[in-house]
């Protein structure tokens, strides 16, 4: 995230316009394209004193039919180009006015691996929805009437609403595996990140690591803190176990998770009926599981017990949304997701693909007490509703990664917490919110949880921090909390 744009704060986008060509045919023969960016180049370095320094600045050379380049120059160097007479014809200055002024995507080190990504996928448009999500809270223009499917409604903005901000996409799909990222790519947008200037990084991503210097996080982190740059990085999903914190190099800002005083409940009431389904137990496809069933995997439900009834499905090995979109497509009404004991409190609000809810641990042991002391157990799915004000808030999110440092037990890690429970952001229209094919919804915002999103809230501030105190000692940030 920059207050300025990429590179340094001191320099600008100029275009240098110098003509055309009367005659493209014999340019081509007198003036080939690479004598002709020679020539820009050698242009340049009789103001910078350096060609290394004039090849870094020139990002396009017009050869063809326009002569000039575009590059990154101070005002003072500007200037003294526009007065070389009738050579330069003329400076244009490129004002960034966008919010998002730069993406950037690394995907080697994931190639080196898995093969080549295809075409569509080979770009920094974030297609899953996280990196839109994360970035939008750091430093999105507040947004009226902000809501996901009626809920939550009001304005948001990120933490730094005025700020500019750029992407680096490190993380790419493999199959149905999920997303992966590589630390020389990790290592490559540091990098890149570094020499475009940023001000600070805000990094939604963690590794297990058993020192500072193994994995490239860190490594990345600590060139940036060099450079003076803040790097605020989450502190990992999980909790409640302890040991669990990632990110504890001591010149990280680490950031756990934390509730808000806002909640979308929707209750399960037994016995009555509203919804036009029936509470149902598991009922396991003839080629699946108990097991299967009982978390509901994709294929493992009957289609001829569980439809029209509202079905329970355990939390664990796939995705919520996963689950209840394997209910819808046997003909389910709703669902009921449940924690076991590992999991206990921990609830969070996902957009599932049918009425659905999700309790607790202790709920869920009432819950199955009522279904197996009733022959036709009768149930109901609420219609969720926005509350304000829910306490107690804030309180530490279950999945919140928790300390010791497992490498320096001494240094106390997290840092600190942000909410990171049911936070609504701005969310891709590349994809649909449960990722499922068949779900064709397209939301402008949506609510997730994790480190991922508290992490950005701080970053957020952060940048607040270094726009109010410019020449303050804020790059260590984790020093001053």
């Amino acid at each position: 995230m920059s207050r300025s744009g990429l590179r340094l704060p001191d320099l600008e986008s100029y275009i240098v316009y110098l003509g055309g060509y009367s005659n493209q045919a014999e340019r081509l023969l007198t003036q080939p394209n690479e004598l002709v960016r020679k020539t820009h180049v050698e242009l340049l370095e009789s103001h910078l004193k350096s060609k290394e320094n004039a090849k870094d600045a020139i990002f396009y050379s017009y050869t063809r039919h326009i002569n000039g380049f575009a590059a990154i120059l101070d005002e003072e160097v500007a200037l003294a180009i526009s007065s070389m007479g009738p050579s330069v014809c003329s400076m244009i200055l490129l004002t960034r006015r966008g919010k998002l002024i730069g993406t950037r995507s690394f995907f080697k080190g994931f190639e080196s691996y898995f093969g080549n990504l295809s075409s569509d996928l080979r770009t920094p448009r974030d297609t899953y929805g996280h990196g839109t999500h994360t970035l939008s809270i750091a430093g999105g223009s507040p947004v009226p009437g902000a809501n996901v499917l009626g809920f939550g409604n009001g304005t948001a903005k990120g933490g730094s609403p005025r700020a500019r901000v750029a992407a680096y996409k490190v993380f790419w799909p493999y199959k149905d595996y999920g997303s992966f990222g590589f630390d020389a790519d990790i290592l490559a947008a540091f990098d890149a990140a570094i020499y475009d200037g940023v001000d600070v990084l805000s990094v939604s991503l963690s590794s297990y690591s058993t020192n500072y210097f193994d994995c490239g996080i860190p490594i990345g982190a600590f060139h940036a803190i060099l450079n003076g740059i803040s790097v605020v990085a989450s502190a990992g999903n999980s909790g409640p176990d302890l040991g669990t914190v990632k990110n504890v190099a001591p010149w990280l800002l680490t950031v756990g998770a934390s509730t808000i005083d806002r909640d979308f409940p929707a209750y399960v009431i037994f016995g009555k009926h509203k919804l036009k389904g029936k509470a149902c137990r598991m009922h396991p496809a003839a080629n699946a599981s108990y097991e299967d069933a009982n978390v509901c995997l994709m294929g493992s439900l009957d289609a001829t017990k569980v439809r029209g009834k509202i079905v329970v499905c355990v939390r664990g090995w796939n995705h919520a949304t996963d689950k209840s979109a394997a209910v819808k497509l046997v003909g389910g009404k709703g669902m009921v997701l449940v924690n076991n004991f590992i999991n206990g409190n921990n609830i969070v609000a996902k957009l599932h693909v049918l009425p659905a809810t999700h309790i607790s641990d202790s709920d869920a042991l009432k819950l199955f007490s009522y279904l197996n002391s009733t022959k036709s157990p009768m149930g109901t799915i609420s219609y969720p509703i926005t509350m304000l004000g829910t306490k107690p808030a804030p309180s530490m999110a279950p999945f919140s990664s928790q300390g010791p440092n497992t490498i320096t037990p001494e240094i106390l890690k997290p840092d600190i917490i942000a909410p990171g429970v049911n936070i609504i952001a701005a969310y891709t229209m590349a994809t649909s919110p449960t990722h499922n094919e068949f779900d064709k919804r397209r939301l402008p915002f949506n609510i997730l949880s994790g480190t991922s999103m508290s992490c950005p809230h701080i970053a957020g501030i952060v940048s607040l921090l270094k726009a109010l105190h410019p020449n303050g000692a804020l790059t260590q940030s984790n020093q001053q909390s």
